[in-house]
């Protein structure tokens, strides 16, 4: 009698692994995808905030009159804690400039590139 006793004890604790093993699996997809939208969330967050230095450094220059047609600045972005980020801010003609950003994080990079306006007061119209 004791066998059958034991052939059952051994049913159920293989059950309960697989049960739990599923669970595990489970819960590890839905982390990876949760990783995967945080950081498709930062690289777009990342690229914003570099558009928006690149257009508040362009709209300073165009102020002090520094800007000139075809004129290339490669900014640094070291400092703002956007690991793997480029700006790059081309000036296309009088007032108006093309920046383009890209940010990298999880193996994957966003870039981004925009045409702004810059008034010669150093406002945006």
């Amino acid at each position: 009698m004791k066998t059958k006793k034991g052939g059952y004890i051994l049913l159920f604790v293989l059950f309960a692994l697989s049960m739990v093993g599923t669970a595990v699996l489970l819960l590890a997809r839905g982390s990876n995808s949760l990783t995967f939208e945080s950081n498709r969330t930062y690289r777009q967050l990342c690229v914003r905030n570099l558009l928006a230095s690149g257009r508040a450094w362009a709209q300073a220059e165009s102020a002090k009159g520094a800007l000139t047609a075809g004129q290339v600045a490669q900014l640094e972005t070291d400092s703002s804690a956007v690991a793997g980020g480029q700006l790059t801010v081309t000036v296309l003609a009088a007032g108006q400039v093309r920046i383009e950003a890209a940010a990298m994080r999880g193996g994957q990079t966003l870039r981004s590139q925009e045409v702004y306006a810059i008034g010669a007061s150093g406002q945006s119209p």
